[in-house]
């Protein structure tokens, strides 16, 4: 009778969840508005809107969790609904900068089995006064909206957590995700980071360059305006796999268990360079510098036997300095709108190499438009006399804008939606180093006096499908003509005033929040206006 009690006992503690101890909040945590640049590492929750980061699609709000160190900054979503994908939990990094840079993302979300963790704990751990912040985020895994709709995709049955660590002085967050099985047979389970970035995040594999698929290699990357991002794990374990899954981007890992993986989020310059060498770094693999000048804000591109390994940015004085391993490369200076600068042939072995790098050909056209008296955003469509394809672009609030365009003739239309007469030049030659002044005069010829120009179904990079930035949208509606904006981004309930005011649109924009909600049963559904709660996923 007593060794049937114990055989009893212990299945029924051979069956419950496994569940490590309860975590404990560092007493060291600052409180209160702390807005100052930080020397060495620092955890705390946002106080104050100065301890958030600036951009576009930058989405920390009060109550969430800053890590920062001089040169970066993240912010992590606190417990609660998450972000931005419909049954994710706080946890996530919502945004992340180079230090007075632009944050580029919607979120970095961290999946087990493609689930996310239910956030139960979200915990500064380490203050980082001692040197080292920490942040863990600890939960039951549970399955995402989409996962479920599309692939019937129930979670395991595991408590997940996922502990980010910051140190002084370096541009990595370290992210070691661990899981503790309730079955023990379960090992070890795939690992995915769910890359949701905005438009002007361009991913990128050494060897590959810019991709947008699938692919493979020992660090994915990004470029970016002034802050980029990457992905990489220590060395000796299987190269991350840039994997997308319906537009949304993951980067696939190995397998974790109890005993947890370790991969590093990188934050570089705006330069795929910065992240590739930081990656590198870490991978414990030696890079030797190369530096000199270039064009300002010209992209460097290496290549080796014929691959792009990186690029990188000279800055607005016109130098550049980056580094990669040892080996023989061509490095080129480009730029859009001009031809490939000359190639320079670069050995790199033992000590610093200079390279200084020639700009390519082009001109610029300088477009002014207006209606006679007052100037009006415009769209620009440009051709090369014999070519079949197009570039649009758009002017500003002051209705104008400087092309960069490579030598050569074009034919230039500049119009305005159906109400205005569209202006066409056939002829226009930009040769190199000119700057070509074309001043247009836009008549209206459409009586719309009582009536209001709108659309309402807008897409920009805050949905999954989108990689228009949100200022591009906005200059491109408004160039049409068109006076209402209604935002129904997937899933996101998007304000679009804030940056029509500061793009200086208002006088021509109005923008109505809304949202394009996606349904298992109906399809997508649009609706506005509505208004946005932060504290909502989607923000609604």
């Amino acid at each position: 009778m007593r060794i049937a009690l114990v055989a009893v006992i212990l299945g029924a503690c051979s069956a419950a969840p496994r569940i490590p101890s309860p975590l404990t909040e560092d007493p060291a945590v600052v409180v209160g508005c702390r807005p100052d640049l930080v020397t060495g590492t620092r955890a705390k929750r946002v106080d104050c809107s100065g301890e958030l980061v600036r951009g576009y699609l930058a989405a920390g709000r009060l109550g969430d969790i800053v890590m920062e160190n001089a040169r970066v900054k993240i912010i992590i979503r606190a417990a609660g609904d998450g972000y931005y994908q419909h049954g994710s939990f706080g946890g996530g990094i919502v945004d992340a900068v180079a230090n007075g840079g632009e944050d580029l993302i919607k979120e970095v979300l961290p999946l087990v089995d493609l689930a996310v963790a239910t956030s139960d704990e979200v915990v500064i751990t380490e203050a980082g006064d001692d040197g080292l912040a920490e942040v863990v985020v600890r939960g039951r895994a549970s399955a995402l909206d989409i996962m479920v709709a599309a692939l019937s995709r129930q979670p395991p049955a595991v408590t997940i957590e996922h502990r980010y660590r910051l140190r002084a002085d370096t541009a990595a967050v370290e992210i070691q995700t661990r899981i503790w099985a309730d079955d023990p047979t379960e090992r070890s389970l795939p690992l995915y980071d769910g890359l949701f970035l905005g438009g002007r995040a361009r991913a990128f594999l050494p060897g590959k360059g810019f991709v947008d698929g699938t692919g493979s290699a020992e660090i994915i990357a990004t470029d970016g305006t002034s802050t980029s991002y990457g992905i990489a794990y220590p060395s000796g374990q299987p190269n991350p796999q840039l994997a997308d899954f319906a537009s949304i981007r993951f980067a696939l890992g190995g397998d974790v268990d109890d005993q947890g993986l370790l991969r590093y989020f990188i934050i570089g310059d705006g330069s795929v360079a910065s992240v590739t060498e930081t990656g590198w770094r870490l991978r414990g693999q030696e890079v030797v510098e190369i530096r000199g000048t270039a064009p300002p804000r010209a992209d460097i591109v290496v290549r080796r036997d014929d691959a792009v390994l990186t690029v990188g940015r000279a800055d607005d004085a016109g130098t550049y300095r980056l580094a990669v391993p040892a080996g023989m490369y061509e490095l080129r200076a480009e730029q859009a709108g001009r031809t490939p600068g000359p190639a320079r042939a670069v050995t790199v072995a033992g000590e610093a190499v200079e390279a200084n790098l020639l700009a390519g050909r082009g001109g610029t056209l300088r477009v002014s438009v207006h209606d006679g008296a007052a100037p009006l955003p415009a769209r620009v469509t440009i051709a090369a006399n014999g070519a079949s394809s197009k570039q649009i672009t758009w002017t500003d609030a002051s209705g104008s804008r400087d092309i960069k365009l490579e030598p050569g003739t074009y034919e230039i239309v500049v119009s305005r939606g159906v109400e205005y007469d569209a202006f066409v030049a056939t002829s226009i030659v930009v040769g190199d180093g000119a700057v070509v002044p074309l001043d247009v005069s836009l008549s209206r010829v459409v009586d719309t006096i009582g009536w209001i120009s709108l659309d309402t179904h807008l897409h920009s990079e805050l949905s999954t499908d989108s990689t228009m930035p949100i200022d591009d949208r906005l200059r491109a509606v408004a160039g049409e003509g068109v006076e209402v904006a209604v935002a129904t981004d997937h899933d996101v309930i998007a304000d679009y005033g804030p940056t029509i005011e500061a793009l200086g649109l208002e006088r021509w924009l109005h923008g109505v929040s809304g949202a394009e909600t996606s349904s298992i049963v109906w399809g997508h559904v649009n609706g506005y206006p509505l208004r946005a709660d932060p504290a909502r996923t989607g923000r609604g």
